[in-house]
């Protein structure tokens, strides 16, 4: 029983370090540019990109999201390219979009799922690959938010642009302190009272095993008196 009790001990140990540093336990967040702020719509033609650092709010990327801006009156067809950058300028996802598929003014972009190393520089790339009616228009804002990069945090074109894309980023956040302790306490009160049944189930077989042998002890005495 004393290895049983042992083994319970390492197993919650175990269960609270999973829950805290390993984190299985996240919850979805998104981050957005501010609503403060002039919007500023600017065309794409054919070949050209627009690419908006930003630093990691987060390790790991679900979904980022942009707004594209055109004329819904019109039709449109051909292919956006998107790509994911890293600070070396490499690719770490790339998609290709269908730009008929593309809501107006609307936050739209691909899942990712990819991990990234929070606070570190990344960079999102939009090319306008055949569209030639109808051009794609990305928004943007004059006022920069906090998680993008002060200077130079957009290029258009080639072009440096003093502001930042309308832009949503989702991420799995690890838990807060606050809901970690709590699964830790709700874990730890798991364990003891397991261990308090271990402890009853320990006592009661010691108490049947001292009724028999003083059961016993009894037969014993009374056959020698007999």
């Amino acid at each position: 029983m004393k290895i049983v009790k042992k083994l319970l001990i390492l197993l919650v140990i175990a269960c609270m370090l999973w829950v805290w540093p390993v984190h299985p336990f996240r919850e979805v967040e998104s981050v957005r540019s501010g609503n403060e702020g002039h919007e500023i719509s600017k065309p794409l033609q054919v070949n050209e990109s627009a690419v908006q650092y930003f630093k990691a709010p987060d390790n790991n990327l679900i979904q980022l999201e942009f707004v594209v801006d055109f004329d819904e009156r019109y039709p449109k067809e051909g292919q956006l390219y998107f790509e994911l950058l890293d600070s070396k300028g490499e690719a770490v996802f790339a998609e290709s979009m269908d730009y008929a598929q593309i809501p107006d003014y609307k936050y739209n972009g691909p899942v990712i799922n990819v991990r990234l190393k929070k606070g570190r520089q990344y960079a999102y790339r939009i090319t306008n690959v055949n569209v030639t009616e109808n051009m794609p228009c990305v928004v943007y804002l004059v006022k920069e938010n906090n998680y993008c990069l002060k200077k130079g945090s957009l290029e258009i074109s080639g072009e440096a642009v003093q502001g930042e894309f309308l832009t949503r980023i989702t991420t799995n956040k690890p838990l807060d302190a606050a809901n970690t302790l709590a699964i830790w306490g709700c874990i730890g009160m798991i364990g003891f009272l397991a261990y308090e049944v271990l402890g009853r189930i320990e006592k009661s077989g010691a108490g049947k095993s001292a009724a028999i042998e003083s059961a016993d002890k009894a037969q014993v005495e009374k056959r020698k008196e007999e």
